[in-house]
């Protein structure tokens, strides 16, 4: 590697030595001394790495040290791109567009609507042999639309040779293997349900294997040596599976295009393919114009979220650079609003900040306030209508599609759906096993971004084993590998064990930031849950108010006070009927529905939801109110869309019922109106037309 070396300067200091650049391939590294600063003190700092993009031609780097602001550092050095080599299209066939390494279709696969059509049994594309045999580093592309009943085991794509290859599973895993040395990427959650980006990039300088998906990085391993140039040659190379004939391989589903590129793709190439699509491959998005940021609304304090950035070029609009490494955010208040260091926004009081997004020269500020959330919102619903082969659960509100892991056999499995809208787990274990039985997994983040949350499920519990600690939820993270231990977390169990404790077996709703001695509130009920029938739970935790609620079948059973943030849980596991304890059982029963709200649900939302039943969403026909700048804010939930809202000024016989007259509009999950304060009574509705 041959360094190169630069200058730069640093506005409004005195004086200020040259800035000696060395930069090794994608990497840079510099620093600085500076003779004096404004108050006539010596320092020196120090700025910290960033990672260059191949296409970009100047790098904002963020200068470590208070009040020393940023520099801008104007750097023109030829990093290698990487190199698009082959792409099919599927507009008609199979043909490469690039280097006319055509492909031939096998078995049932079909070419329809601009798309590779693969029936999941006996379906693929075989390309030529030997396509990346003197690659050092490679990209992966390929925008693909999963069937509802698919494999987990289903493969996009697959280029090997008897003892090693590269392939790409739908579950979400990214390998190259040489005998029984493989290197892995894996995302904690696969990128299912619907259509999606995926990207696999492996880089051998660096030893650097990432998966995008939509454009943003989802996945990394910085120890990945294996390069395709060590696979060497192959002979079996396959679009949409792994072998012909071998139906678990086989990619059921959609393939709208397959790229590879010679070299690593970076993470502003991944953003950039992204926003324009299957049908453009630029990499050159042109000039930039503008950024933008985009904070979600409603925002309370406790609160762990990242902010939308979005870059406007000459070529290309609303490319999502939220995750790109030369991203810089600047809090000017960072008592209301602080930075974690994976750059998402930690709200920490009420009060306002400006949030500022610095981008390659351009910059946009919003103003944002944190206060106490006014509204509710159904963000998360889980409904278990899957057919009973398929291991995608899926989230029928928010996208945030799950898995379903049966760890035993397809003729006798211990998680499925049972095609009647119930997910089935076996459960059992627990103790000193740590195997691991059937539980569904979601996605990371589903408490930790909101300030306060509701979550509700409809379960029928069936197996009690001597191991207590069954869980219906468990959202966290622990340490120990298959011998685990929680550390945060925020679960409900059947049971909760005397001796750990000190109380009889119950029923109880948890929160802790370190393990069990840090718990804290515990809510209990009298006794364990109901067995061998179906109970409605509910959990409403705040911590913006300071109360937590534990209820059963609609009635409120025990309560606290809520201290801990939804912030402080690092919810990367997030399970259904598995614990972060190793020990702990797993649950035995079934699910017919699961649910989470943004917002805190008073008792009669939870009542309305309990009457309503797991098929309906009772909360959206009861009224909200709130005050607002100009009035009041009347708002009900999108299943009474049938319905009108109504007033009248007195009750009884003298009831004079008049549509309200303004539009309903649908915001943060709820249709509301606003209406005028006049000093006059009034009283509200819903009602059928």
């Amino acid at each position: 590697m041959i360094p190169r070396e630069g200058k730069a300067k640093r506005r409004g200091v005195n004086a200020i030595s040259p800035v000696k650049i060395v930069i090794y391939r994608e990497e840079i590294a510099f620093k600085c001394d500076f003779l004096t600063n404004q108050n006539g003190l010596d320092r020196e700092r120090k700025i910290e790495m960033m990672k260059l993009n191949p296409n970009m031609k100047t790098l904002w780097g963020k200068l470590l040290g208070v009040g020393l602001g940023l520099w801008a550092l104007l750097l023109a050095y030829p990093v290698p791109a990487a190199v698009l080599t082959h792409r099919y299209s599927f507009d008609a066939d199979a043909s490469d567009t690039i280097t006319n390494a055509n492909g031939v279709l096998l078995g049932k696969a079909v070419i329809a609507n601009g798309a590779l059509v693969l029936d999941g049994t006996n379906s693929s594309v075989r390309l030529p042999n030997d396509l990346f045999t003197n690659y050092d580093s490679i990209s992966f592309e390929v925008w693909y639309a999963d069937a509802p009943v698919s494999n987990p085991n289903n493969q996009l794509y697959n280029f090997s040779r008897a003892g090693a290859g590269m392939y790409g599973c739908l579950f979400g895993q990214g390998n190259h293997f040489i005998g029984s040395a493989s290197n892995l990427v894996t995302l904690p959650i696969p990128a299912v349900g619907g259509t999606n980006h995926l990207i696999w990039t492996q880089d051998n300088a660096s030893q650097t294997a990432r998966i995008f998906i939509n454009g943003i990085q989802a996945a990394l391993n910085t120890s990945f040596t294996n390069t395709p140039a060590m696979i060497g040659s192959t002979t079996n190379n396959l679009i949409g599976a792994g072998q012909t004939n071998v139906a678990a391989s086989n990619f059921k589903g959609s393939i709208l295009e397959f790229r590879t590129y010679q070299g690593a793709l970076a993470p502003l190439d991944a953003a950039v393919l992204d926003a324009y699509g299957p049908d453009q491959p630029q990499l050159n998005p042109g000039a930039l114009q503008a950024v933008r940021l985009v904070i979600p609304s409603p925002t309370g304090p406790g609160a762990l979220f990242r902010a939308g950035v979005f870059a406007d070029f000459s070529g290309i609009t609303n490319v999502n650079i939220s995750t790109q490494p030369d991203l810089v955010l600047i809090s000017d208040n960072t008592n209301v609003i602080a930075f974690a260091p994976d750059q998402r926004l930690q709200t920490l009081e009420l009060g306002t900040a400006n949030i500022t997004a610095i981008w390659q020269g351009f910059s946009n500020t919003v103003p944002v306030p944190v206060g106490v959330p006014q509204d509710i919102a159904l963000i998360h619903r889980y409904g278990f209508n899957e057919s009973t082969n398929d291991w995608i659960v899926h989230d029928s509100v928010g996208g945030a599609n799950g898995r379903l892991f049966n760890t035993a056999s397809i003729t006798s499995p211990n998680a499925v759906f049972t095609g009647k809208g119930e997910m089935k787990l076996t459960g059992g274990g627990g103790g000193g096993n740590p195997a691991v039985l059937g539980y569904a997994a979601l996605p990371l983040g589903m408490i930790s971004s909101v300030s306060e949350v509701t979550v509700e499920a409809w379960v029928t519990w069936t197996l009690r084993t001597g191991w207590p600690w069954q869980r219906i939820f468990d959202f966290g993270n622990n340490v120990g590998g298959s011998y685990a231990s929680g550390v945060t977390y925020f679960f409900l169990t059947t049971e909760a064990n005397t001796f750990v404790t000190g109380n009889a077996n119950l029923a109880r709703f948890t929160i802790s930031t370190n393990g069990i001695n840090a718990e804290s509130p515990r809510l209990n009920w009298t006794n364990i849950l109901p067995l061998n029938m179906t109970s409605y739970v509910a959990v409403t935790y705040s911590p913006v108010r300071g109360i937590t609620k534990f209820y059963l079948n609609g009635q409120l059973i025990s309560s606290g006070k809520a201290v801990i943030p939804l912030s402080a849980i690092i919810d990367t596991n997030n399970w259904l009927g598995r614990s972060q304890y190793y020990g702990d059982a797993y649950f035995g029963g079934r699910y017919n529905e699961f649910r989470i709200y943004r917002g805190l649900l008073s008792d009669a939302d939870v009542a309305a939801d309990y009457v309503a039943g797991p098929d309906a969403v009772g909360v959206d026909f009861v009224l909200h109110n709130y005050a607002t700048t100009n009035g009041l804010a009347v708002t009900w939930g999108p299943s009474a869309t049938n319905l009108v809202l109504q007033t009248t000024p007195v009750l009884g016989t003298g009831a004079a019922w008049n549509p309200v007259p303004a539009t309903p509009i649908l915001q943060n999950g709820r249709y509301g109106v606003a209406v005028p304060l006049t000093g006059d009574a009034a009283y509200f509705r819903l009602h059928s037309p």
